[in-house]
């Protein structure tokens, strides 16, 4: 019952969510994989002087000097808003609170030098995410809804450690255990509410839950250029994570009185694979100026490294085919390298420390309309020597511009232009004690 164009935006609304079938299955939860909790500020691999560095540059562990731990508490808001014609179309939102997570930072006594080891569970990959769109299909005569719902996220649970191995050269390493969860629901609905057809009301929705676990490695670098200016280098091996997937599809279809019995199907699936995800590096650059202090980053992510192995079987007529090429070979062809540019400020100012910074973040899909964009800000005040707080604010903010146009009406067919923009929002406030 959808036409061909309504196939075009429903395709449009899986992508944006980055889920669908084959690689994108396999490219999800290593998009932007890196550590995303409401206290980091992006493109600081220099710099950093907080649990962080486990998952940006270890080796800048060597900037803590003294022992502290803490926990973080989160609420995210994700919004979902379709334009027509560049007027508000439909708008859906959606809150979640949670325990973010905690960390623990100790340096070993030494007699020369730093030698640091640090602890810390936070999110990698958030999946919050909501769309929602409805309109006339003048081809089929139909009112109809989309509605795609996603939450969860990817945790690490990091361990770390890092040396000052010279004067001005620092060496780190991090390992960690990922895992973590993802539900995806879509929804679409079909009313005939002009009386064409034998059914009242058609549903189908999907919904599926993908459960991660898998590990990581992370290498780092920390020079001292001068008194005040800093060079980070870090390497990210690339990730292993095992996958557990359940899924269903739900059919309905309600039908007009004196045209027989309502119809329902269901359709269940279980999955298993395994992932190997991309190559992450970057290079990154602080500079103290007094009380400021300016960093900026470059990220580089080689996709080429990513591959899929599991037995997954579909029907390609009369036969059962094993679809593990298919994806490798999709992935080849259909995900390119891909750059991400960071840049931030940090200013401190007696108990009070202030930073902000932004990303654009990388793009891996050949050809895609979305480019993401990331902006963090954090607030630490201190009201005592022992212990301080931190207030964190991430905002990341994605718009896809459909370049061609959609026709709809309940009369005729006429052209509209449809942006679809995605917003999260987490807000995030930690307890930190110095131990």
């Amino acid at each position: 019952m959808k036409t061909a164009w309504r196939c075009i935006l429903t395709g449009i609304l899986l992508v944006s969510s980055l889920f669908g079938q084959g690689y994108l299955d396999v490219l999800r939860p290593f998009y932007g994989m890196q550590g995303l909790t409401g206290t980091l500020v992006p493109g600081d691999l220099a710099g950093i002087a907080d649990a962080n560095a486990l998952t940006l540059n270890p080796a800048a562990l060597t900037n803590i000097t003294t022992a502290s731990t803490g926990v973080e508490l989160s609420m995210n808001v994700a919004q979902g808003t379709a334009y027509v014609d560049s007027i508000i179309w439909n708008e859906a939102r959606k809150r979640r609170t949670s325990v973010h997570g905690f960390h623990a930072i100790y340096p070993v006594p030494v007699y020369r030098g730093s030698w640091v080891w640090a602890v810390s569970l936070m999110p990698r990959t958030f999946f919050d995410g909501i769309r929602e769109f409805d309109a006339f299909d003048p081809i089929d005569s139909l009112f109809y809804e989309m509605k795609t719902v996603e939450s969860g996220a990817l945790y690490s649970l990091s361990l770390g450690t890092a040396v000052l191995y010279s004067r001005t050269l620092s060496l780190g390493v991090s390992t960690a255990y990922l895992f973590g969860e993802n539900e995806y629901v879509d929804v679409n609905r079909d009313f005939d509410d002009l009386d064409i057809y034998q059914y009242a009301r058609w549903v189908d929705s999907t919904r599926i839950e993908p459960h991660y676990s898998g590990w990581d490695i992370r290498l780092g670098l920390l020079k001292e250029l001068s008194p005040t200016l800093k060079l980070g280098l870090s390497l990210a091996i690339p990730s292993f994570i095992r996958v557990t997937e359940r899924s269903t599809l739900d059919t309905l279809e309600i039908r007009d009185p004196g045209w027989g019995d309502d119809i329902a199907g269901q359709e269940a699936t279980h999955l298993n694979y395994q992932l190997w995800g991309p190559w992450h590096i970057g290079v990154g650059l602080t500079y103290d100026i007094a009380a400021l202090q300016v960093f900026a980053a470059y990220r580089y992510h080689t996709y080429g490294s990513m591959a899929f192995d599991g037995e997954i079987y579909e029907w390609v007529g009369t036969d059962s085919v094993n679809i593990e090429n298919r994806i490798n070979w999709e992935m080849e062809h259909y995900l390119q390298n891909s750059s991400e540019i960071q840049a931030g400020l940090r200013v401190r100012m007696n108990r009070f420390e202030l930073g902000t910074g932004f990303a654009l973040l990388p793009q891996p899909l050949v050809n895609s309309l979305q480019r993401p964009v990331r902006f963090d800000t954090r607030l630490s005040f201190a009201p005592g020597e022992s212990w301080w707080i931190t207030l964190g604010l991430h905002y990341r903010y994605l718009l896809t511009d459909m370049d061609h146009a959609i026709g709809f009406s309940q009369t005729t067919p006429v052209t509209r232009l449809i942006d679809l923009e995605e917003e999260l929002t987490k807000v995030v406030i930690g307890v930190n004690i110095r131990l």
